[in-house]
């Protein structure tokens, strides 16, 4: 009986394997792990980190875990050609290429 409940517990526990970090992903690691723990940290980045488990929330802020520091020491990886900064405006999504106004709603509704 306590072989089975071994195996159970084993079995749910969830592991997530730590993605390649980006550039500015790996660069706040590097500074809480100079710094210490920290509040000024965008809430997608931290979202990100926290949910591989990377950085953890305390009293003083964000402090890197474990985790973060083996992370640390892989290399960042290379922003690809479509999240370069010069790939395309993101901020025209959804407006005209030839005047640049918003597009008209073409999205049906689900109540009729």
């Amino acid at each position: 009986m306590v072989i089975g409940a071994t195996v159970a517990v084993e079995l749910t526990k969830h592991i997530i394997q730590i993605p390649r970090l980006t550039e500015q992903e790996h660069a706040i690691l590097q500074k809480l792990a100079e710094h210490g723990p920290s509040r000024m940290i965008a809430s997608p980045m931290r979202g990100r980190l926290a949910l591989h488990k990377l950085i953890n929330e305390t009293r003083q802020g964000w402090a890197i875990t474990q985790d973060g520091k083996e992370a640390i020491v892989r290399p960042p990886m290379k922003a690809s050609p479509a999240e370069s900064p010069t790939a395309g405006d993101p901020g025209r999504v959804g407006r005209s290429r030839k005047n640049g106004k918003r597009l008209p709603n073409r999205r049906k509704s689900p109540f009729s």
